[in-house]
């Protein structure tokens, strides 16, 4: 639970961006990563689209994860 939240709702932080998987929609690909969160274990890790409330937005700090994410591991563009 993120410190400082002060809503009703629980909010989780982003300890790692783990994984990412793409997928096709047509001719729209769908991008998703394997969100682990700070203070859970593996069990609770789950995947979240780019562009989603987690990853653009809610998770102040899962858009820089996911830039080192993809930094380190950049797509093929081949």
């Amino acid at each position: 639970v993120v410190e400082g939240d002060t809503d009703n709702w629980q909010s989780y932080e982003v300890e790692k961006i783990m994984d990412r998987k793409i997928s096709w929609h047509g001719s729209k690909p769908l991008i998703e990563y394997w969100v682990k969160y700070k203070g859970y274990g593996t069990e609770h890790n789950e995947w979240h689209p780019r562009g989603g409330p987690y990853i653009n937005g809610l998770m102040e700090n899962a858009q820089d994860l996911v830039r080192d994410y993809e930094r380190i591991h950049p797509i093929d563009a081949k």
